[in-house]
């Protein structure tokens, strides 16, 4: 073995001893501008970076003094988001004061620059160490600390170029937004970036896409609900966030809509207010600049203003949120809008049924109409393949008209007339779209509307009225396979994936209500008579078992019902393939149909 010189053991020794030092922290500093932005970032290696400086006057009476407080003496980076007044009327002053930046980026002058003096003020401080953004800049603050470009002049990263040309907001719409890392730990900046609502583009929805999963949030445009969109607010899933708006300011910031999707989110803790803003509950309000500090490794601390401090985890670790989803995945399989024998604003009802053959969760899609009506879906439900979920607003069916939802929202309303419902996931995707009125849709009042072919459009001639009465009179298949698709009136779907020797098989059924059936369990798989059916084979002692298990053989009732079958515990089973499918009877006792055929392989 190799032996070092006695100077180098002793050197290792000593290191050894004292351990390894603790990683130094990152510093954000969210400052009270009132009706504005400043965002200052100060990493472990010394170099620094502001982005946007406020109004004129908030450089010398805001961003100057912390600088100087900090005891700061340049800045290495300096961002303007964009080229309005409340976000880079302040930073001429922070030049003048002697803190140039060694580059100054911006959104260059991608469709036009403003042409008032707050402009020209910014862009003649800066000149001489001016650059344009692009997505994908990367800012390196050093020890680790990268700031990443995802989206300027509507260019995301990796994404699609957005056309904000002529846009009602272009400037809002033309924000550089920023993802900084550090570690473990992750935060947003995006200036006034638009989510599409009140006339606005929708840029948000792209970035989100692309940006992932992140601690922290400064919102974009000051709490506005032309930003902040549910697709942002899904794909960041951030636990803190931050609001920098003005005290009583005119603008009404931050809005109701955003407070409310932000408090509601499952994974907000806590949305900050820099101050009080227009006054809203929800937010909780600074009152001064709010100071982060993170290591990067397991936790961070805000604190500033008049809050107590507080320690966050990070989430590394936690999943990603779910990708898009196909056009077509979920569909409106059948709907209610005016019931007959109770009122409308209890009884009506929404089916959206899995088309595929794998289970699909519903969290973060939108069921809504193409007006102002929606309903974001905030927790996990599972639907299975061939399954459905049915939403509607009451939940006793003795008040309803005699039907369970699975999700029950308030408010929930569908226009007797003529109304659009929407399935949409968070990225914008729509799923599916029904456009129906009384006049040219199958279905009238207290008849549902039954999609006949799940996979055909949503177009009238693609439904038919409802022939089966359910609860209190009214006719329709809540939650049950339409009896108008002969595609989805049998089907058999695993609950709990594959099954192992010794467990026990859980199975769903759905198929037309009231009707016979036997499920057939087969080691062979033959052509036979019956489209798409099995021929018994030799079932390696599960076809005798399964024969004469409860719930194989029965009737089906209201049309979905759930069975199962204990594996035996027997070792020549293992990694045998089976299939198996349900046979409906119809009159005489003569099979009527059968379902797809379930594979199944022993584990």
């Amino acid at each position: 073995m190799r032996s070092f010189p006695c100077r180098y053991a002793l050197i290792l020794l000593v290191a050894l001893a004292a351990g390894t030092p603790a990683q130094q922290p990152l510093e954000v500093y969210f400052l009270n501008v009132d009706q504005g932005d400043a965002t200052l970032v100060v990493s472990p290696s010394g170099k620094t970076l502001l982005i946007d400086g406020g109004m004129s006057g908030k450089g010398n009476s805001v961003v100057v003094p912390l600088l100087r407080g900090l005891k700061l003496t340049h800045l290495t980076y300096m961002v303007a988001t964009h080229y309005h007044a409340d976000h880079i009327g302040g930073l001429g002053e922070v030049v003048a004061a002697g803190y140039r930046p060694q580059v100054a980026y911006d959104r260059g002058t991608y469709g036009g620059v403003p042409s008032n003096s707050v402009y020209r003020g910014y862009a003649s401080a800066v000149a001489s160490v001016r650059r344009a953004l692009n997505p994908g800049t990367v800012l390196d603050l050093g020890s680790g600390v990268v700031a990443e470009c995802m989206v300027v002049n509507g260019q995301v990263k990796g994404g699609p170029n957005v056309n904000i040309q002529g846009a009602s907001q272009f400037e809002n719409a033309a924000s550089a937004g920023f993802k900084i890392r550090y570690g473990d730990f992750h935060l947003w900046v995006g200036g006034d970036l638009q989510g599409g609502a009140m006339g606005t583009v929708d840029v948000e929805s792209h970035v989100a896409l692309k940006t992932g999963d992140l601690d922290v949030v400064q919102i974009n445009h000051h709490g506005s609900n032309d930003a902040t969109n549910w697709a942002f607010v899904y794909g960041l899933s951030p636990e803190v966030t931050v609001i920098s708006c003005g005290n009583n300011n005119p603008y009404g910031f931050p809005h109701t809509e955003v407070l409310q999707r932000l408090t509601t989110f499952p994974t907000v803790q806590v949305a900050y207010q820099t101050t009080r803003g227009a006054g809203k509950p929800g937010g909780v309000w600074v009152n001064g600049t709010l100071r982060l500090r993170t290591s990067g490794l397991t936790s961070y601390t805000v604190d500033g203003g008049v809050i107590s401090p507080r320690t966050f985890p990070l989430d590394e670790g936690l999943p990603p949120p779910p990708h898009p989803r196909v056009p077509g995945e979920l569909v409106v399989s059948e709907f209610l809008a005016n019931p007959a024998k109770v009122n409308d604003s209890v009884g009506e009802y929404v089916e959206i049924r899995n088309t595929t053959n794998r289970t699909l969760d519903l969290i973060g899609l939108t069921l809504r109409d193409e007006g102002i009506d929606s309903i974001h879906i905030e927790k996990s439900i599972p639907v299975e393949p061939g399954g459905a979920v049915l939403v509607g607003k009451n939940a006793d069916p003795k008040l309803n008209g005699g039907f369970v939802p699975d999700l029950v929202v308030d408010p929930f309303y569908l226009s007797n007339s003529g109304d659009e419902i929407r399935l949409d996931d968070p990225w914008g995707n729509v799923l599916d779209v029904v456009r129906y009125s009384s006049s040219t849709f199958p279905a009238s009042s207290g008849v549902a509307a039954e999609r006949k072919n799940l996979t055909g459009p949503g177009t009238a001639a693609n439904f038919t009225a409802a022939v089966t009465p359910f609860g209190l009179g009214d006719r329709g298949t809540p939650g049950n396979p339409n009896a108008a698709d002969p595609n989805f009136q049998a089907h058999v779907a695993l609950s709990a994936g594959m099954p192992l020797v010794g467990q026990t098989l859980i199975l769903r059924l759905a198929g037309p209500a009231w009707k016979n059936h036997f499920l057939v369990l087969s080691a062979l798989r033959v052509p036979t008579p019956l489209p798409g059916s099995v021929t018994l084979g030799v079932g390696l002692d599960l076809w005798p078992l399964s024969f004469f298990h409860p719930g194989w053989i029965g009737t089906l009732g209201s049309g979905v019902t759930t069975t199962s079958l204990p594996i035996p515990d027997a070792p020549v089973l293992r990694g045998q393939t089976f299939y198996l499918q349900m046979v409906i009877l119809g009159t005489g006792g003569l099979p009527e149909t059968v379902s797809d055929v379930v594979r199944l392989k022993i584990g």
